[in-house]
């Protein structure tokens, strides 16, 4: 039979027509559907009413053909003639392959313009929604006509349109699980990305309490015991610098004053306490800007205190104290910048990969002016600028091919994530990478990490704006920040 009679029989039988079933319950999905993907769902519904016809008419001659019952057993003589022709109408039965019913659909074609558009400045949610946009990139988004369930289980005629339903899975593999995308209309938002279960279990986790955000907290934490040491030390030597001899022209260099007063620490307090209401309140790129001019504050407020009381032998091995704690916190400072610069390109990575899908797709979309973008693939995992780069992880393959038919990555973020100098944003991502069936991302840019060249540029441009806070104790906090944001984080934060 050919596919023209198969056409016409099923109409008489009054199959439905698979345009209205689209329709009714993915609109958005039909306009790109060819005739030919139409006619590969129509013939499923023909050929289910086609074959609900032969079976009937086998079943009415196999009754004809009975001419009675076996004694003691539920098994019936029949007319070998009546047999053969029974066997012969349901011989006329038609044949479906597995996957028939199934159509990979052009996911930038559905997704919303919105859908990868980054909503905060949270380098997490970026970095989570890259890996659910290439998971989708990879099992596909395919268009499924089945019957469920309940219309089996009550029988239902295959020419009655609630026997059918039309919806759009992650990944398809005929006769495995499937992971289903909830969409009312057939277009993919932010909302139907993660409707399916294993991306929408993790996306608060990783969002919210994601590598980023336990990162600059635990950097957070440590500089605020830094500020607290440093006051503290301040103190001490505030009560005991009579008992040691300070040279004056020591104190010259600070303009003048005989001793820095101990509310030198009040203002990278002040800005520790911004940083972390930023945290809080989710805004973690601005919370990273403040967080690393307090800590270059708190550093410059150590070396204060540390050029004052350098001058005395007797002193000496006290002086160590307060030195390491600056130290420390032009360590704490590399590693914000570096968090920063990291976060920033997983946000750029993020626009550029959203506004290419919403291009690709036909729909308008706007990029932040003057943003600039890191190629997809190519990043590298970061390091404190004050420490050796490491190198990337070799490209791997994809254990996934399209079709496969599990998706997403673990509910929970894999453990470890970042923890203060060790690890980075790109590393858990890799490991959420790994878990969700990806490749690691390939080496070939700094993503965040700071070359020879440019981290000896950093140490010049961080002695530089030491100096500067020394010639400029009591200048204001917006003049602080706004140099510290146009010498130090546009150009070592912006890094691709």
């Amino acid at each position: 039979m050919t596919r023209a009679e198969e056409r016409k029989q099923a109409a008489g039988l009054r199959a439905v027509d698979v345009r209205e079933l689209i329709k009714t319950s993915l609109p958005g999905v039909l306009p790109q559907l060819t005739a030919t993907h139409i006619d590969q769902l129509q013939r499923i519904l023909d050929v289910a009413v086609i074959n609900a016809d032969i079976e009937g008419r086998g079943a009415a001659i196999d009754r004809q053909a009975i001419r009675g019952r076996i004694v003691h057993s539920n098994e019936y003589l029949r007319n070998p003639a009546g047999v053969a022709q029974r066997n012969n109408v349901l011989a006329q039965k038609i044949s479906l392959k597995p996957g028939e019913n199934a159509i990979r659909l052009d996911l930038k074609r559905l997704l919303t313009p919105d859908a990868l558009k980054p909503t905060s400045d949270n380098p997490d949610e970026a970095a989570y929604l890259l890996v659910v946009a290439e998971v989708y990139e990879q099992r596909g988004v395919w268009l499924v006509l089945d019957s469920s369930a309940g219309a089996m289980t009550q029988q239902m005629n295959p020419n009655e349109p609630r026997k059918w339903r039309v919806r759009l899975l992650l990944g398809f593999k005929p006769g495995a699980l499937v992971e289903e995308i909830q969409t009312t209309t057939g277009s993919l938002n932010r909302n139907a990305l993660l409707s399916v279960s294993r991306l929408g279990a993790g996306y608060y986790e990783w969002v919210h309490q994601g590598p980023t955000m336990r990162s600059l907290k635990s950097a957070l934490d440590r500089l605020s015991k830094k500020i607290t040491d440093g006051r503290n030390e301040h103190v001490w030597w505030s009560a005991h610098r009579d008992e040691y001899r300070i040279v004056s022209r020591i104190s010259d260099k600070f303009g003048g004053a005989d001793w820095p007063s101990e509310n030198i620490w009040n203002q990278p307090h002040q800005i520790y306490i911004q940083a972390l209401n930023l945290v809080n309140a989710g805004k973690l790129n601005e919370s990273a800007k403040f967080a690393l001019l307090a800590a270059y504050q708190a550093e410059w407020c150590g070396r204060a205190v540390h050029e004052y009381v350098n001058a005395t032998t007797k002193g000496a091995s006290r002086v160590v104290t307060i030195l390491e704690i600056a130290q420390v916190c032009g360590e704490i400072a590399g590693w914000i910048l570096s968090l920063l610069a990291v976060g920033q390109g997983m946000i750029r990575l993020l626009s550029r990969k959203g506004g290419q899908a919403a291009l690709q797709g036909g729909a308008q979309r706007q990029l932040t002016g003057g943003q600039r973008q890191l190629p997809a693939g190519g990043q590298t995992t970061p390091t404190p600028v004050s420490r050796t780069p490491t190198p990337a992880p070799k490209p791997g393959t994809p254990t996934v091919a399209d079709g496969a038919h599990t998706a997403g990555p673990p509910a929970r973020p894999p453990a470890g994530g970042v923890a203060k100098d060790k690890g980075s944003l790109v590393d858990a991502v890799d490991q959420l990478r790994h878990q969700a069936g990806l490749p690691p991302y390939q080496g070939g840019t700094h993503f965040g990490r700071l070359g020879r060249a440019e981290l000896a540029q950093y140490e010049k441009a961080h002695k530089e704006y030491l100096d500067w806070l020394t010639k400029n104790p009591n200048a204001s906090l917006a003049e602080k920040f706004a140099k510290h944001d146009r010498d130090i984080v546009a150009r070592f934060g912006n890094l691709d």
